[in-house]
């Protein structure tokens, strides 16, 4: 062999080991030279592991809750939590915490939660123990809480928070699981619809100068009694001038002979004026809302059970929080009673977003007048073109007139309306009331029914 083979090959030999060497060595100062973080180790912002052990080690010394990727070599027990080597690593870079809510302190524990009386708080007996904070900074703290198993055809206790909209969490805390579902309860504006104001314009009317009747009477006004021949004018009379009719009078005329003596003249009534109302609506004030809105939020966590916590056959261990309630929900939509016997007995009924029926609705404005009438001047003439006066009396819509005829009248050859004018009345508003209500779609209802807030059982820490 010559001196060249033999050269190369050392050489690429030795390059090999350097090469190995290299990477022994970058594995080192991750792992050994006080845990110091180096590229790639771990992409700061993610939770999806890489494949070195700075990026198990890092995520696992932060929250010992979190497992291990499916893929990695590495178990651990549960106490590396409290471990030198998780300390010192928290201790030196407190700014790689990837969960800022949890403890990254001098000692690197996480402190366990008080586990205390249950209730209070509307976050249930069973989560008493998550409801204190942490001693730093009032941080917010999680355990797991053993509590029983959901009852037959229920879906397994998940985290739910109960509130009012506008301060309803953006998501589900990193702790108690992926994000289940939101929904709504709690209407707000569910009274009586606001409706516009039923207003009418002034009413508008129109005389037509139609007379109810006319007649000549024998005696005077003053007579009670007395004979009376027609003198009206034509079935459709405008109040223009009549000559229709001529009456011949004279101071010996004889009842007897069928034409009686003429003492004064009787009007009937006006007909009514045609008139109308416009409607007027005035809106709703844009300030003011009657909108059904919702005003509580129900948002549910997918929380894992952790089944290496010490429990018992009918308990089941999940995560929990101050201001969260356990609670569980049939396998199918609908609105339905808790077992009043289960320890799950709170009932809420929670629905989507566009589940309100709003079946209210205003009634119609609408406008009608009142009163009203027409008023005019009658003048009955001695000629028959409307042009020597005899008498004139007033008349109306709303009650006859009498006038006695001058004596020495030899005739009645016309008559006329004149001063026809419209006295207006007065319009009345309907409408703008509400009927019908706000129903739910249930079809898409789940019914939560979550733990007694009595129900007392100690949180564990997380392991």
């Amino acid at each position: 062999m010559s001196w060249r083979k033999t050269f190369g090959r050392s050489a690429w030999a030795s390059g090999f080991v350097a090469l190995v060497a290299m990477f022994v060595m970058a594995v080192s100062n991750c792992v050994l030279q006080d845990l110091k973080y180096e590229e790639p180790c771990l992409d700061k912002s993610s939770y999806s592991y890489v494949e070195t052990y700075c990026a198990v080690m890092r995520e696992k010394c932060w929250d010992s809750s979190v497992p291990p990727s499916p893929d990695s070599e590495y178990r651990w027990g549960k106490d590396w939590d409290t471990t030198e080597v998780c300390i010192k690593y928290r201790n030196r870079y407190p700014e790689d915490n990837p969960n800022p809510d949890l403890d990254g302190g001098t000692d690197g524990d996480i402190e366990s939660p008080d586990g205390g009386e249950g209730g209070g708080g509307g976050s249930g007996g069973s989560d008493a123990g998550a409801d204190a904070s942490a001693a730093s900074g009032g941080a917010q703290q999680y355990a797991y809480s053993c509590i029983p198993r959901a009852p037959d055809y229920h879906n397994d206790p998940q985290p739910v928070w109960f509130g009012p909209s506008f301060s309803a969490p953006k998501s589900c805390p990193y702790e108690l699981g992926a994000f289940g579902g939101l929904s709504y309860f709690d209407v707000r504006n569910h009274g009586q619809k606001m409706c516009p104001q039923c207003t009418c314009s002034p009413p508008i009317g129109d005389c037509s100068g139609a007379l109810e009747s006319l007649h000549l009477r024998s005696g005077s006004c003053n007579q009670v009694s007395s004979t009376a021949i027609d003198f009206g004018p034509p079935k459709d009379w405008n109040g223009s001038c009549d000559s229709d009719q001529l009456i011949n009078l004279n101071s010996s005329c004889n009842p007897r002979n069928g034409i009686p003596c003429v003492g004064s003249v009787q009007t009937g009534t006006l007909a009514m004026p045609e008139q109308k109302c416009e409607v007027v609506e005035l809106p709703v004030i844009k300030s003011l809302s009657d909108q059904p809105i919702w005003g509580q939020t129900a948002l549910s966590c997918n929380a894992q059970a952790n089944d290496d916590i010490e429990h018992a056959d009918w308990e089941t261990c999940i995560p929990s929080t101050k201001d969260w309630r356990s609670c569980v929900h049939a396998d199918h939509y609908g609105v339905y009673d808790c077992e009043p016997k289960s320890d799950y007995r709170d009932r809420f009924v929670v629905y989507p977003k566009d589940a309100i029926i709003d079946n209210r609705q205003c009634s119609a404005c609408e406008c009608s007048a009142i009163g009203g009438s027409c008023t005019g001047e009658l003048v009955v003439y001695s000629d028959d073109s409307c042009l020597e006066p005899i008498v004139s009396l007033p008349v109306d819509s709303s009650e006859t007139h009498c006038k006695d005829i001058p004596e020495n009248t030899q005739t009645l050859g016309s008559k006329e309306l004149t001063k026809l004018e419209y006295v207006p009345g007065m319009c009345d508003a309907r409408g703008g009331e509400t009927s019908g209500s706000i129903e739910f779609d249930e079809t898409y209802a789940v019914t939560w029914c979550c733990l007694r807030l009595d129900y007392v059982r100690p949180p564990q820490p997380f392991k």
